[in-house]
């Protein structure tokens, strides 16, 4: 990408990497989880400066919750409770948005699945 001065790098990530209290649960993996998540999407912030003068756009794609066959595993409900299918119909639009960004247009961002069309882009 660098020699070619162009690209998009898309991180997926998670709204977990955004939370700002936390409550512990006893044998939860979930302070893992979301503290992984705070590192991708600061990491997703300086790589867009770092490659911007590259050409290279860097953003990240927080989906919301999918239903993926590990996530209905542990919540079997949880297409009831708003899980989405893991689908290139749900993913796939913001994904080749991000994918067409280069550095002069839109990066260095956290952007959110369900926000896609009504927040971003810019109409």
């Amino acid at each position: 990408m660098i020699r070619r001065r162009s690209g998009s790098i898309i991180n997926i990530t998670a709204k977990a990497g955004d939370m700002t209290r936390w409550t512990p649960i006893p044998n939860d993996r979930t302070l893992v989880y979301a503290t992984t998540k705070a590192g991708l999407n600061r990491i997703t912030v300086a790589m867009a400066e770092e490659l911007k003068p590259h050409g290279i756009a860097v953003n990240a794609l927080s989906p919301g919750v999918v239903a993926t066959d590990t996530a209905l595993a542990a919540t079997p409900n949880l297409r009831e409770l708003g899980g989405k299918p893991d689908t290139p119909e749900v993913l796939g639009p913001a994904l080749v948005y991000l994918a067409g960004q280069g550095a002069e247009g839109l990066t260095g961002q956290i952007l959110y699945t369900d926000e896609f069309g009504k927040a971003w882009p810019a109409q």
